[in-house]
């Protein structure tokens, strides 16, 4: 679990600096400088990327439940 417990804490900071990068990328993005083509697609994804937080706060808190039942018992199911 600790180790685990390593690289998850390392790829929530990574999911949380993709989901802000994306965020800002397209809240600032100039819509009108695009194709009308490609616009709806542009709006789509202004209106999904919030939810990119709600989703990496869910993991977090979800790892945090799994590791709050850890009472340090290895099944060792990975072992041949």
């Amino acid at each position: 679990m600790d180790i685990l417990s390593d690289q998850t804490l390392e790829a929530a900071k990574r999911a949380s600096l993709i989901a802000t990068a994306l965020a800002w990328f397209f809240n600032n993005l100039p819509i009108d400088m695009f194709p009308l083509q490609v616009r709806p697609a542009l709006l789509l994804m202004q209106r999904i990327v919030p939810y990119l937080g709600y989703i990496a706060t869910f993991i977090s808190w979800s790892w945090g439940t799994v590791k709050s039942y850890d009472v340090g018992e290895c099944l060792c199911i990975l072992s041949y």
